[in-house]
């Protein structure tokens, strides 16, 4: 990923401005067009592709001193909008943490004056009205009990550099790796995100490592659902919201992430959303291999799932019996899998590689279901949770089925 600092474009960091400020950045710009075609109407100019005019909205009618003098006035323009949208940045709410920082204010305002508590520095933009939280390179550990809740209004930004001057807002998660880890002893209380208060998907964790806890993230209250984006959950890592937590309604959305050599788990699965109202939903995604050593295999849902331009690559599961599968519980989950990719895949279970309810534009190839008890009437490569059941536009081919097992079981 390219570096964030000062020296980028406008374009660049308007982009990656929180969604609060899109309005303001957005408004900007409505306002320099509209004085751009204010001063075209004055100078007797075209409109952009009108009588064959380029892609730059230059029009062959144009004089050559029309042309410099609309040059001049779309730069003043830019320049005009750049300085809003910096200014917009800097007048943004933006703390920054560093569990390793000694002395300093512990204000967040520099790195030298970072938070050593991510929970303080999320409570403090939250109180302020919403922005960013820096989070520096390194790894960060969170020990037993003293996980963190993400907040809604808050973006909590992984891969900086942390060094103030200028190189203050320098960040690259690719180069300035940022981990969050637990301590990795299998206890209930071992979650690096103990959501403990509600929150929409403007709560956001974007650019980080989550590893070596039971829990990256676990819910434990209603009506959360956080935004994780450009993740990347590895080994140990749970994610899990039960109605039995008092997570009635708590769900999670996943986009750009990737869930890779996972292990572990509890009867339930990997990755576990379950509950009245709750659902997830994956949007460029990969989920590559992974072992599931529960019952139910790495993601488990008895709401609503959907994984959109997913990945399902080299994964297993040790998980048995007639309602366990790769992916989803037999019996559970209005699930669907939009241009989805599930190749090489291995599965000693019954039902399968997937269930799901509507599976399109998808390529399934390469799998293995080599089931030891092999159900008849239940045990196929693809389960269909619940009727009825769409399978359009998919390929499959190459893939290995044992004993009784099918392509599909359908209820």
């Amino acid at each position: 990923m390219p570096s964030t600092n000062r020296k980028r474009s406008v374009f660049d960091l308007t982009c990656e401005l929180p969604l609060f400020r899109y309005t303001y950045i957005c408004r900007c710009w409505q306002v320099a067009v509209k004085m751009l075609s204010y001063g075209s109407m004055r100078e007797g100019w075209k409109t952009p592709f009108a009588n064959g005019g380029d892609f730059q909205g230059n029009n062959k009618r144009e004089t050559k001193g029309q042309h410099e003098m609309k040059m001049r006035f779309k730069g003043v323009l830019f320049a005009a909008v750049a300085a809003m949208g910096l200014t917009a940045m800097a007048d943004g709410v933006v703390k920054r943490f560093d569990s390793h920082v000694e002395g300093g204010a512990g204000d967040g305002s520099s790195w030298a004056n970072a938070y050593t508590s991510i929970a303080d520095a999320i409570a403090a933009v939250a109180e302020a009205g919403g922005g960013e939280v820096w989070v520096k390179q390194g790894t960060h550990t969170f020990a037993q009990g003293t996980g963190f809740s993400l907040r809604s209004g808050v973006t909590v930004l992984g891969g900086f550099k942390g060094e103030d001057g200028t190189d203050d807002a320098v960040r690259d998660p690719a180069e300035y790796v940022t981990t969050l880890a637990g301590v990795n002893n299998n206890n209930e209380n071992d979650r690096i995100i103990s959501q403990a208060v509600a929150c929409d998907n403007t709560a956001v964790l974007d650019g980080v490592t989550l590893t070596q806890s039971r829990y990256a993230y676990r819910a434990v209250t209603a009506n959360a659902r956080p935004l994780f984006r450009n993740c990347l959950f590895s080994g140990k890592a749970g994610i899990c919201s039960r109605s039995g937590d008092g997570a009635t309604g708590s769900s999670a959305d996943f986009v750009g992430c990737r869930f890779v050599n996972l292990s572990g788990g509890s009867g339930y699965g990997l990755i576990n959303i379950e509950g009245v109202n709750a659902s997830v939903t994956f949007t460029d995604c990969v989920i590559s291999d992974t072992t599931a050593l529960g019952k139910f295999g790495i993601v488990t849902a008895n709401g609503g799932v959907s994984f959109t331009r997913c990945q399902f690559l080299r994964n297993t599961t040790a998980a048995t019996g007639n309602q366990a599968a790769l992916i989803c519980r037999y019996d559970w989950g209005d699930v669907d899998f939009v241009d989805c990719k599930l190749l090489w895949n291995t599965v000693p279970c019954d039902t399968g590689i997937a269930t799901f309810r509507r599976m399109t534009n998808c390529l399934i190839a390469s799998n293995t279901v080599a089931s030891a008890t092999a159900t008849a009437g239940r045990t196929a490569l693809l389960c269909a949770g619940s009727s009825p059941v769409l399978l359009y536009r998919c390929s499959i081919f190459d893939n290995s089925v044992d004993r009784k097992c099918g392509l599909l079981n359908a209820p």
